[in-house]
């Protein structure tokens, strides 16, 4: 797993130099630029995790799979902005402007300011709360930097401390806290990550480095949430779909066995700092964890659900989160 997750970081490293030279320009976008397509079914708790658990069920992949079993473009990010894009104060070079807070999305004439913080999990979830945002009102602004967890800890990786990381923690804590957003969701992945090389995090010390980013954004005064880490696993993703178009079962897991490490210390953080936390795994296991939902395949890759799949749980986030009807 860990090989496979190296060569995933190689290629979003690549990406990330590929793209840092945006990271300063100014783009605007009008009052007639329109906003995503809302998904017409707002689905509850309740319902998702009855389809979770219908899905155990299934044996043969849809013939309307969404999306299909080719299609790898279905990522997990809010759309195109909707409101103006500016660069926000002590922005790191190497980040561009929409997953540095400088690009509105939702309602962004709204005065409700909704912040989603993290790593590639924060741009993963910003597909649903920009559904969220526009249904309730809310602007929407993410500060997503991929391979850079929101605790407050240091990153070593391909042998050397994530500087860029770093950088990341200090200017997206100055640049949220002058924004004053009402609510601010924390949210990152919790596996593989080092202290030094070949030295893995340990719960404990996940737990400590969450309670000093929650911490941190508490001073604020601002309602902050704590998503936890979905669950995953080796054989959650197309390829193993593929494999097995009349066998889905091969690809499911059980529950225990798709809980990512480091979850408790994520769950034993919000508890020690009073936010809420909610946990995403009812939304993808029952007694088993599943791929495909529906015709929903839920994974983009190991990691990352689909954009599909994450606008299918906008209304249980937004349920969870407590906004809205």
């Amino acid at each position: 797993m860990l090989s496979k997750r190296t060569s995933i970081i190689s290629a979003a490293f690549a990406v990330t130099v590929g793209i840092a030279g945006c990271a300063t320009q100014s783009v605007s976008f009008t009052d007639a630029t329109p906003m995503s397509a809302v998904s017409q079914k707002v689905t509850t708790i309740s319902e998702v995790t009855k389809a979770v658990t219908a899905a155990q069920k299934i044996t043969t992949l849809p013939s309307d799979l969404t999306p299909s079993l080719i299609n790898s473009t279905d990522k997990a990010w809010a759309g195109a902005p909707y409101g103006p894009c500016h660069q926000l104060a002590g922005q790191p070079a190497d980040v561009p402007l929409g997953e540095f807070g400088g690009c509105l999305f939702g309602d962004y004439q709204s005065d409700k300011l909704m912040v989603v913080y993290g790593d590639s999990h924060a741009g993963m979830w910003s597909s649903a709360l920009e559904e969220i945002a526009i249904r309730d009102h809310w602007s929407l602004r993410t500060f997503a930097l991929p391979y850079c967890p929101p605790e407050d800890l240091t990153f070593v990786q391909f042998g050397k401390v994530n500087a860029t990381c770093a950088a990341f923690h200090r200017a997206a804590l100055t640049a949220i806290r002058e924004l004053h957003p009402k609510l601010l969701v924390i949210t990152g992945q919790t596996i593989g990550e080092q202290s030094a090389p070949g030295v893995f995090y340990t719960s404990d010390q996940w737990k400590e480095g969450l309670v000093l980013t929650i911490n941190a954004f508490k001073q604020m005064g601002t309602r902050a949430v704590v998503i936890g880490n979905i669950p995953q696993w080796a054989n959650d993703d197309a390829d193993c779909l593929a494999a097995h178009e009349t066998d889905v079962q091969a690809c499911m897991v059980p529950r225990e066995q798709g809980i990512p490490v480091n979850v408790a210390g994520e769950r034993a953080a919000a508890q020690a700092t009073g936010v809420a936390y909610i946990d995403p795994t009812p939304w993808v296991c029952s007694q088993m964890c599943v791929p495909v939902v529906g015709n929903i395949r839920v994974f983009l890759d190991e990691y990352h659900f689909t954009r599909t799949y994450a606008v299918y749980l906008s209304g249980a986030l937004q349920q969870a989160l407590g906004l809205g009807n």
